[in-house]
C-alpha cells in the first residue's frame, strides 16, 4: 500500500515536471522568435522603375544692389523764374542801341528780343539806363515770342556814355547789357566854330631842312561823336601853299605829316572849318 502511494506520487510529479518543461519550451520558443525578428534587417522599399527623378530646384541668385552713382558737383544756383513762367536763362537775348554817337537831346530806341522765342512765349522785361552822371532811369514792358520790344528813351541831355541793363523788373537779375554814346552838338552850319576849345600842335624847336613835321588839331572839350571836317593850309617861306583835309572827333588829336620842308625860315599853319579860320600855328626850319 505504501509502495503504491509512492508510485502515485512519483507519477504525478513526473507529469507536473513534464508540463513545466513544455511550458518552458514554449516560452523559450516565443522569446527566440522575437529575437530573430529583431535581428533580421528590413530592406528599404525600392522605387518604382518607372518613377521619374525630380531634381532639386536651386534658389534664384539674389541680384547685388546697384552701385551708388559717381559724385557730381551741383551746378551753381540760378535765379528761379516766376512760378508757372518760362525759364528766362533758356532764352537767346539780343539787344539794340545806337551804334554811332547821337547828339544830345535825340530820342533813341533801345530794343531787346528772344531770338529763339516760341509763339506766345512771354517774359516781363525791365530796363535800367544809367546816365553819364550815374543816375538811373527805369522802364518796363514785355517780350513776346521772337519779336523785338523797343523802349523809346529821350533823356539824352548829358553827353557821355549811357549804359543799358535788361533784366527782371525791379530786381538785380540781368539778362543782357548794352550802351550808346551821346555828344554835345557843335555849332550849326554857318555858326561860330571859333568858340570851341581848339588846340594845335607843331614843332616848338627849329627842325632841319628836309625833316618831316607832325601838325595836329584837337577840340579839348569835344564830346564822343562830336566831329568836324577841317582844312589845313601851310604857307612856306617861299610864299607857296600846301593843303590837306582831315576830320577831328571828340577830344582826340587829328594829326597831319608835312614833308615839304625845303626852305629855311618860318612856316605858317592855318586851320579852317567851313571857311572859318578857327586856329593857327607856326614852326621854324633851319639849314642845320
Amino acid at each position: 500500500m505504501r509502495y503504491g502511494a509512492a508510485s502515485r506520487r512519483t507519477a504525478a510529479g513526473k507529469a507536473l515536471a513534464l508540463l513545466v518543461f513544455v511550458l518552458a519550451a514554449v516560452a523559450l520558443a516565443a522569446c527566440g522568435g522575437d529575437e530573430e525578428e529583431k535581428a533580421t534587417p528590413t530592406a528599404p522599399p525600392m522605387a518604382s522603375p518607372t518613377a521619374a527623378v525630380t531634381p532639386l530646384e536651386r534658389p534664384s541668385p539674389t541680384p547685388s544692389p546697384p552701385l551708388p552713382p559717381a559724385f557730381t558737383p551741383a551746378p551753381p544756383a540760378t535765379p528761379t523764374p516766376e512760378p508757372g513762367g518760362p525759364t528766362p536763362f533758356a532764352a537767346s537775348w539780343q539787344t539794340s542801341a545806337p551804334r554811332e554817337p547821337v547828339p544830345a537831346g535825340e530820342v533813341v530806341d533801345l530794343g531787346i528780343r528772344n531770338r529763339i522765342g516760341a509763339p506766345g512765349e512771354t517774359y516781363a522785361i525791365g530796363v535800367q539806363v544809367n546816365l553819364p552822371d550815374g543816375s538811373p532811369v527805369n522802364m518796363e514792358d514785355e517780350v513776346v515770342g521772337d519779336e523785338w520790344t523797343y523802349f523809346p528813351f529821350d533823356e539824352t541831355d548829358l553827353p557821355g556814355t549811357y549804359t543799358v541793363y535788361f533784366g527782371v523788373p525791379q530786381s538785380d537779375i540781368i539778362y543782357a547789357e548794352d550802351s550808346f554814346q551821346v555828344y554835345a552838338p557843335g555849332p550849326a552850319p554857318g555858326g561860330d566854330f571859333t568858340t570851341l576849345t581848339w588846340q594845335t600842335s607843331a614843332p616848338r624847336t627849329p627842325v632841319a631842312i628836309g625833316e618831316v613835321v607832325d601838325l595836329g588839331l584837337r577840340n579839348k572839350f569835344g564830346e564822343p561823336g562830336e566831329c568836324y571836317d577841317f582844312l589845313i593850309e601851310i604857307l612856306d617861306p617861299a610864299g607857296e601853299y600846301a593843303w590837306a583835309e582831315g576830320t577831328v572827333c571828340a577830344d582826340e588829336w587829328a594829326d597831319f605829316a608835312y614833308e615839304d620842308t625845303f626852305f629855311a625860315g618860318t612856316y605858317h599853319v592855318y586851320f579852317f572849318i567851313e571857311g572859318q579860320l578857327i586856329a593857327q600855328d607856326s614852326f621854324e626850319v633851319t639849314k642845320g
